[in-house]
């Protein structure tokens, strides 16, 4: 089973970027808790060492994913820890990955606004995770509306570290934690085999909890965890 991280930036120069993968390697394939301890993880770069690049070099990484996911026939999840205002021809490089049975986990983004205005979170079949806290309530600066599939951890989040056993993961990148978190949920489920779209989803809403994310006033609309 493979999981693709399509991070932004070099990972020794843009920190969020280190630290998506230092919670990839906690969460899916980690020695001590992870949760798909024979996942093998990629990472794919897809912007510069600033965090930015165009949307087309975004879509060539997936097609990438694509062509090396079908070559290989090994089940693959793909967490993709940025985002783009809406754009629809990453949005059906999302659904191209989806059809074929490619789930792509997307952080909802850390803009303290609607997560439908930007892609991919706002691609129907996209994963849109938003970031949670310890008290089950959406963090200060997590997007939020009807694309977000669910709420998961990502405030206060432990991972591994060069050099330390843990580390604790900066506040600015809560929304690529929740879904790093997922994106290791996700592959332990698909194990041997890949899954649907829609088989995926609703086996992570049958192992959550509904309607007990405190609306703190962040959000103007109903959602759950």
């Amino acid at each position: 089973l493979t999981l693709v991280d399509m991070q932004g930036g070099e990972p020794h120069l843009l920190k969020s970027g280190m630290e998506i993968l230092m919670v990839m390697e906690l969460t899916a394939p980690g020695t001590t808790w992870g949760v798909a301890k024979k996942a093998n993880i990629i990472s794919v770069k897809i912007l510069d060492w600033h965090g930015e690049g165009p949307t087309s070099r975004v879509i060539a990484g997936l097609d990438w994913v694509y062509g090396k996911v079908l070559a290989s026939g090994c089940p693959s999840v793909v967490s993709i820890s940025a985002r783009w205002e809406e754009c629809q021809p990453l949005d059906d490089a999302v659904e191209k990955l989806a059809d074929h049975q490619i789930p792509v986990v997307t952080g909802a983004g850390n803009d303290r606004s609607n997560a439908s205005a930007f892609s991919p979170a706002h691609a129907p079949s996209a994963i849109t995770i938003a970031a949670s806290n310890i008290l089950d309530e959406q963090t200060e600066i997590s997007n939020y509306g009807e694309s977000v599939f669910m709420f998961a951890p990502g405030e206060a989040i432990y991972s591994t570290d060069i050099g330390h056993r843990f580390l604790l993961m900066q506040k600015l990148v809560m929304n690529v934690q929740s879904a790093a978190l997922v994106a290791g949920i996700v592959a332990s489920l698909l194990k041997d085999e890949k899954w649907p779209i829609l088989k995926i989803m609703h086996e992570l809403k049958k192992a959550s909890l509904e309607n007990v994310l405190k609306n703190n006033g962040y959000a103007p609309d109903k959602k759950q965890e």
